[in-house]
């Protein structure tokens, strides 16, 4: 396994471990999963494609108000919260989180994995 790899692994981790996140992805554009962490029970690959299908049309509707890059995406249900951010120009960093969670705080370490997984990559 490579340092980088490693190393978003990492982020992935501390994200994971905060209060009522129940998962994280790191997402290429195209909906493949390139690292997960969560339950055995999920499938990353389904989660991954969708939510790469889901932010792109997002992109497409909010495309025709405005050129403004889409920041994120979320999408709720009773139990669950998923939330898709840019991390890069071709990564999507995805969380899966209690609904009870506000986005205040997610945001905080949402922000701050995606700016180390932009320095990861970039660097």
């Amino acid at each position: 396994m490579s340092e980088k790899q490693q190393l978003i692994e990492a982020v992935l981790d501390n994200l994971s471990a905060r209060r009522g996140t129940l998962g994280a992805l790191l997402v290429r554009r195209d909906g493949i999963c390139t690292t997960s962490r969560g339950p055995r029970s999920v499938a990353p690959d389904t989660i991954a494609a969708m939510t790469a299908v889901a932010f792109g049309a997002a992109e497409v509707v909010l495309h025709e108000f405005g050129r403004d890059p889409v920041q994120r995406f979320q999408a709720e249900t009773a139990r669950f919260r998923l939330i898709a951010l840019a991390a890069t120009d071709e990564l999507l960093l995805v969380a899966v989180v209690e609904p009870r969670i506000s986005w205040d705080e997610i945001a905080a370490g949402a922000r701050e994995a995606t700016a180390s997984i932009a320095k990861i990559i970039s660097g």
